[in-house]
This record gives structure tokens, C-alpha cells and sequence, in this order.
């Protein structure tokens, strides 16, 4: 879940980033780096031949002139794994990622960054983001797995699709191939999303008084969707990058709202202290779990 802490540089380039509308200006930025892109063009082809020749033997030949360099360093496409085509059973997935190569060809294109990008097929842009390489839990050496769990939930009764795109030093490698596309079924019983309360603020100028504030939200669901879990996610926003500071599932028993008459729920969590903070409640029950809801901040 501490997917938060992530580049704020990199996520401004990001933002400029979608499968085929090509790499932003930025490391690589320009009429070169521009011209490189295009397949069919000789430097394009020139390059390629070279990170092949990388990948191939574990070194640049000495030959290579040092222009090159950067760019032979560039991540390759990212081997993407799950979800695949077809339903899942959750709304919120972990998006699976397979890092190739070996130890002796690794250094050279090694990935330190990779940006999730997850699309609704019927339209809008659901994930964009960037997450390190120790947040998706890549090996440190060698080939191996990475994964992704992204806070944002998908919503059921629709179908997505999703890239990854990785990025180092030399600057952002291509998009993977297209993953899925999957759909989120319905899942009858589900508990809804829970509704915010307390503790929030107009902004920075109007702070709480405590440390330990009661986190203050609506029972979610009635009858066979009610929630008898809900997970407190809170994270401090300041100073950057933000971080979590509590991440628990607590029963509806805990939170006082597991009488079927019960409206709301509450339990006493943390701060990290003066600054800003941004908390989401998850909601589950026997039929699985619920999406998150909408962030609630405030300020301490």
C-alpha cells in the first residue's frame, strides 16, 4: 500500500506520458531524441542495434561513439504479466511485471522507476502513475518479479486495460505491450464505499488540536452488504516525499458500528504531527473487498 512516496519530477513527466503519444521532453528531450523515436529512421535503427548489442554481450563495443551512450542505457519494454484477458475477482489488482536480462547486461539498463498507466476501454484515464523500483519490489540483482498495488480501486461492471513503462537515468524506455483487457464483474454483497466524516480542514491556516483524533465515518451498507471490516489508511502529506503512517483493518466492533442500527463508525488514529495529512477508508465483508473511498485531508 505505501505507494506515495514516488518522484515528483518523474510524475510531471509522466503526466505528459500515454501508450502512443511517445516518450515527453526530458532527459532525452529534442530534435534527436525526437528523431530516434521514429521506427525506420537510421539513428532509431542505429540505437536499437546498439541495445541489442548491449543486451546480447553485456557491454557497449568499444567503437560506440560516447553520444550513444545515454541512450543505449534506456530501460527496455517492460514484460508485462497480470492481470490477463478475462474477469477478476477484485477491484483492486496487483499488476505483475517480469524484469529480463541478466546480471551481466542488467547494470547497463536496469530500471530504478516504472509508470503504471490503466485505462478504461470505454474511455478516461484511471491510473498514471510512477512508482519505484524497491515500491514494486523488483530484485535488486537478476531477472525476476515485480508487482504493483495501486490505491485506486477500479470499478466493477467495467473493463481496463494497462501498459508499464520503465525509466533510469538514460531516460524512459518504450511502453510494454497491452495488458488485458480485463473486466471487474459485480460481486453480489460487496460492501459499498464508505463515506467520510472527520477529521478535515479548509486548508492549511485551520489545523485540529490533537495528536490522536477520532477517525469519524459512515457504516457502509445495510443487510447483506454491510461492512464488518474497514481499513484506516492515513498518510502525511509534509514535509515531501509523503509517507504512511498508519495502514490497519479494523472490525466494525472495533469502530462501534457493528449493530445492524449503527450509522457511524469511528476509531482513535495517529498524526504524524504538524503538517498536512490525507486519509481513505477500504471497506470488507464474507463477499470480499469494497472499493475505497473518495480522501478526506486535514491539517495538524
Amino acid at each position: 500500500m505505501n505507494v506515495m512516496d514516488v518522484s515528483i519530477d518523474l510524475d510531471r513527466a509522466a503526466a505528459t506520458r500515454a501508450p502512443g503519444r511517445g516518450a515527453p521532453a526530458g532527459p532525452l528531450g529534442g530534435r534527436r531524441a525526437r528523431a530516434a523515436r521514429r521506427p525506420g529512421s537510421a539513428l532509431g535503427l542505429l540505437l536499437r542495434a546498439l541495445a541489442v548489442a548491449a543486451l546480447v554481450t553485456g557491454s557497449l563495443t568499444i567503437w560506440a561513439p560516447a553520444a550513444f551512450a545515454q541512450a543505449v542505457g534506456k530501460p527496455p519494454a517492460v514484460f508485462i504479466d497480470w492481470p490477463w484477458a478475462g474477469a477478476i475477482t477484485t477491484i483492486d489488482p496487483q499488476y505483475g511485471l517480469y524484469v529480463a536480462g541478466t546480471d551481466a547486461s542488467l547494470p547497463i539498463t536496469r530500471a530504478t522507476h516504472y509508470q503504471l498507466f490503466v485505462r478504461d476501454v470505454a474511455g478516461g484515464v484511471v491510473i498514471n502513475q510512477v512508482y519505484s523500483s524497491v515500491q514494486a519490489g523488483c530484485p535488486a540483482r537478476g531477472p525476476g518479479q515485480c508487482s504493483i498495488r495501486p490505491v485506486t480501486a477500479l470499478t466493477q461492471g467495467r473493463t481496463y486495460e494497462w501498459y508499464v513503462a520503465a525509466y533510469n537515468a538514460a531516460g524512459w524506455g518504450p511502453w510494454s505491450s497491452k495488458g488485458g483487457p480485463f473486466s471487474v464483474p459485480p460481486v453480489v454483497g460487496m460492501p459499498p464505499a464508505a463515506t467520510l466524516v472527520a477529521p478535515t480542514t479548509r486548508g492549511p491556516w485551520e489545523t485540529i488540536n490533537t495528536d490522536n483524533p477520532r477517525y469519524t465515518w459512515r457504516a457502509a451498507g445495510s443487510g447483506p452488504t454491510r461492512a464488518t471490516r474497514y481499513r484506516l489508511f492515513i498518510q502525511k502529506n509534509e514535509p515531501s516525499p509523503a509517507r504512511v503512517i498508519f495502514d490497519m483493518w479494523i472490525t466494525a466492533a472495533q469502530a462501534g458500528c457493528d449493530a445492524p442500527a449503527a450509522t457511524e463508525c469511528s476509531f482513535g488514529g495517529p498524526t504524524g504531527g504538524r503538517g498536512g495529512h490525507t486519509w481513505w477508508i477500504q471497506t470488507r465483508n464474507a463477499a470480499g473487498d469494497g472499493a475505497w473511498s473518495p480522501s478526506m485531508s486535514f491539517w495538524r
